[in-house]
């Protein structure tokens, strides 16, 4: 009951002092405008960091998927052949049951996916390994065989994170020690 009475207390302030009516308006749209302009430019670099490597300049050497059913445990290698600092990696995992003399996915039943997010810096030209959970949710009982595949979906990279090919970063060198 004392919240209604501060809200008619607030309201009749603003409505008999034009001064304070005039500080508070301001407060509000200058508070509007910051936090709307913070909300695109979070959504701008988002999708630039997205942009910048692509999809095939990431290697997977190394992917299991093991353990009881639900969830299941992965590990994987990923190796970064572009020239930026990659930061997260997300693949879509995706299970599929398929008959017992399983030859083609054409026979079988996908019956989940999940986007595994895999977080942590790698270098240009390195290799990182990763650890992680695969939950597929409302996994139905396998019937046959689980079978699973995974497609790398977004890359997400360090703005400003830039390392020259080693051919340029050669040149450089030869440059930057030649006699002036």
């Amino acid at each position: 009951m004392a919240w209604i009475a501060g809200l008619l207390l607030m309201l009749f302030i603003l409505y008999a002092i034009p001064a304070f009516r005039d500080y508070v308006s301001s407060l509000v749209v200058g508070t509007s405008v910051i936090l709307i302009s913070f909300y695109f430019y979070e959504k701008q670099h988002k999708m630039l960091a997205e942009q910048i490597v692509p999809l095939s300049k990431i290697e997977v050497l190394d992917i299991n998927l093991y353990g009881p059913l639900h969830p299941f445990k992965m590990n994987s290698t990923l190796r970064n052949n572009s020239h930026h600092v990659v930061e997260t990696v997300d693949l879509s995992i995706f299970g599929f049951d398929c008959p017992a003399s399983y030859a083609e996915l054409d026979h079988c039943e996908m019956i989940g996916e999940s986007i595994v997010t895999l977080e942590g810096s790698i270098s240009p030209g390195s290799t990182e390994q990763y650890g992680s959970s695969v939950n597929f949710d409302r996994m139905p009982d396998i019937q046959g065989k689980f079978v699973w595949q995974y497609q790398i979906k977004t890359v997400r990279s360090e703005l400003g994170a830039y390392a020259p090919p080693a051919s340029l970063r050669a040149s450089q060198a030869r440059l930057s020690s030649s006699p002036r």
